[in-house]
Formats: C-alpha cells, structure tokens, sequence
C-alpha cells in the first residue's frame, strides 16, 4: 500500500508582511496590464511568447528590431537618401502606437512599487501573480514542518507542550501552584536538578516536600496567576 505523505504544518506567518505585498501587487497589476495590453496592439511578431520581463524591459529593442525588418537599408525622397540606422536613432521612424505604449509603460514604471513587478507574470495576455515566486515569498516569511523528520518533531514538540499543561493542571489543583503562569514558567530552577552529565532530571527535594503525608508536608505558597 502507497505511503500517503503527512501535510505540511504551518507553525507562524507574517501575516502582516505577506497582505501587504499582496495589496501592493493587487494595486500594481492594473497598471502593468495597462502597459502589456498597450504592447500587444504593436502586433509585433512573435509577440504571445514574449515574458513579462521582456515587455517591460527589453521592448524597446524589439521595436528597433522590427523597424529595421521592414524598411529598406537606405531610405529614398527624391533628391534625398537616408540611411537607415540614421534614420532610427534620429525618431525619424516609429511604430504606430508606440507612444501609447510608452507612456502606459512611463505610469508603471515611475509608480513607487514597479519594483515589485518581479512577483507577476503573464497568463495568456492577463497580468497575474507569479505562483511560484509567490509561495516562495509565503516559505520565506513562516515557520512549516514540510519533511518527514520536521513533522515527527512538530509532534514531539506538541506532545511536550501537552504533557507541561497537564502537569500544571494536575499540580495547581492538587497543590495549589502553579509550574507555569500565563506568561512564563514559574521558578523552573525549583523543578528540575542537572546532573553532571547534563541530563534534566526531578528535584529531588521538591519532590519530598511535595508527596510527603499532607499532615507533616509544608504547602508552598499559592502562585497568583
């Protein structure tokens, strides 16, 4: 019978980090989805496997690129000739709505968060958020028992957090204190010895003062919560 693998645990987030990235994407994509829609009318060829990235950066040579497939190397008036890398770098020759391609692209660019624009991606033609760069960032910012051995140790963890609240359930009720209050152990140094060899072990005399015949035993001093 295949093994059926346990779910990750997630231990923390930082919820407060992870929704304010998420509200600036979600403010960011309308104006890249603006700048890509804008690209697509250049109906530059090749153009639906083109990244993000390219769009943003790197469009600009591809519009010198296909200028230059489509014009002759020199360019004839009569009386006159142009060369055509001359012409390029002059402005002389552009693609029709480039300018709205710019300044759709200038808005997105010149917005405090473009930065962020790495976290997104193209869906077709749709700006959407990158889902694997994003669950990065969700890794990055909590705490996840995800393997094998993390989980198995989530669970000893748990298992000691259940055995410290039934211990202080069982002392409070019986002796009236407390090993631990809301906020912090109480006095642990009063609850375990070291021994040389460094292992945690029960205080001893504690112990004694506490199980004694209750007629010959000192209650300690009730812990306020």
């Amino acid at each position: 019978m295949k093994q059926v693998s346990e779910k990750p645990v997630i231990l923390w987030q930082d919820q407060g980090k992870i929704d304010n990235l998420k509200d600036r994407l979600h403010t960011l994509i309308p104006l890249v989805q603006a700048a890509v829609d804008k690209f697509y009318e250049l109906n530059l060829p090749g153009s639906e496997n083109i990244t993000l990235a390219t769009i943003i950066d790197g469009s600009e040579a591809l519009i010198q690129q296909h200028l230059r497939s489509q014009i002759p190397e020199t360019l004839e008036i009569p009386g006159i000739k142009l060369n055509r890398e001359r012409a390029l770098s002059l402005g002389l020759v552009e693609l029709n709505g480039k300018d709205k391609f710019i300044e759709a692209l200038l808005i997105f660019k010149t917005f405090p968060d473009a930065g962020y624009y790495d976290f997104l991606t193209l869906q077709n033609r749709t700006v959407i958020i990158d889902s694997g760069k994003w669950r990065k960032f969700i890794n990055a910012n909590s705490v996840i028992a995800d393997t094998p051995e993390n989980i198995d140790f989530f669970k000893k963890y748990q298992d000691l957090i259940g055995a410290i609240e039934s211990f202080n359930d069982f002392v409070s009720e019986r002796y009236n204190i407390q090993f631990r209050r809301r906020n912090e152990f109480v006095n642990p140094e009063q609850w375990f010895n070291i021994t040389p060899k460094g292992d945690l072990v029960i205080n001893h005399k504690l112990f004694q003062k506490l199980t004694r015949p209750r007629s010959s035993r000192v209650v300690p001093e009730p812990v306020n919560p």
